[in-house]
């Protein structure tokens, strides 16, 4: 009965009709291509943000779990058993770098490990990847070269450091600073003055943490005269406002007994951190003005919205010190 309403079509229009209908109709567009994350891209990614975070044993879960690994994936853990100073997981995955297919000899991944070296004052360690960076070349590599001085001088290996520093083919600033630095945690502070000295003179451009690492040795030898000398050049390429810089500066005038030079020092930075709240209520203090002293000390409170500006043990010392010479109990 159906048949019977069915329109009839002669065969020579069927092929059109048929045609015409099914035109309008057009195949599906395909969709577009979804790009997934690479597991390792996504492996490396999850590791960073576990180390940056601090969850170590997360991320060290995470990376023995992982099918696949490739060198960032060893050098984000390797980042973090250095930030944490923990020198046998650092040299523990070190030892697995060596036994796989990669390239154990990277600059890169030997620098973390003598940062974790560093950081647990581990001469040991140390003159094992020592050994390790001599025998495949590796040593020759500002980074590395630097990286090993740096791990001898904090574990009080001054002479190694010494050495690898006078050898290296190439020195930055990082390594002269380092070198610096080192000199002037050892009390060998006359050596770091004449190293910045020897620094300036090769043609190296130094940066802030060069200029404070010298600030601070003419500080802690009284060396106001080089002090001011290096003060001058800071001023010249505008690197006295800096934290390290200013709060060096500020550092050296109040050891040196200018209390206005070193306020006037940290009054050119943006933001006053501990140490440079510190070193004002230290300068009044010693100067005899504790009043001046305690409400610096209330205005550092009234400051300390952000943790670089609360109060240590050394800002408290600073305060009672203040304290004892007035008739204050109560702030």
């Amino acid at each position: 009965m159906v048949a019977r309403f069915a329109p009839r079509v002669k065969p020579h229009r069927l092929g059109r009709s048929m045609w015409a209908e099914a035109a309008p109709l057009r195949p599906e567009p395909h969709p577009p291509p979804v790009f997934s994350v690479p597991p390792l891209q996504d492996l490396n990614a999850r590791l960073k943000r576990l180390v940056q975070s601090g969850r170590l044993l997360d991320a060290q879960a995470l990376f023995d779990g992982a099918p696949h690994r490739d060198e960032a994936s060893y050098s984000a853990l390797l980042a973090g058993h250095a930030a944490a100073g923990d020198v046998a997981g650092a040299m523990a995955l070190f030892s697995r770098i060596r036994a796989s297919s990669l390239p154990a000899a990277d600059p890169f991944v030997l620098s973390l490990a003598f940062k974790a070296c560093a950081a647990a004052a581990d001469a040991s360690h140390a003159a094992s990847l020592h050994a390790f960076a001599v025998s495949s070349s590796a040593v020759s590599s500002v980074f590395v070269a630097t990286a090993l001085a740096d791990a001898y001088a904090k574990a009080g290996r001054l002479a190694l450091a010494l050495r690898v520093f006078d050898e290296m083919p190439l020195k930055n600033v990082v390594s002269w600073t380092t070198l610096i630095s080192a000199l002037a945690r050892a009390g060998r502070r006359h050596d770091a003055v004449r190293r910045f000295a020897e620094m300036r003179a090769s043609g190296m451009p130094c940066d802030s943490h060069a200029f404070a690492a010298a600030l601070t040795a003419c500080a802690d030898t009284g060396l106001l005269s080089r002090g001011r000398e290096v003060h001058s050049l800071c001023a010249k390429l505008g690197f006295d406002a800096t934290p390290y810089v200013a709060n060096a500066l500020a550092t050296l005038y109040a050891r040196c007994g200018d209390v206005h030079r070193a306020l006037a020092a940290v009054g050119r930075m943006g933001s006053r951190d501990v140490a440079a709240w510190t070193t004002v209520i230290s300068s009044y203090a010693q100067t005899g003005r504790a009043k001046e002293a305690i409400l610096a000390f209330v205005a550092m409170l009234r400051d300390g919205a952000s943790n670089a500006a609360r109060p240590n043990e050394y800002t408290y010392a600073a305060v009672i010190a203040a304290c004892a010479n007035i008739s204050c109990v109560h702030l």
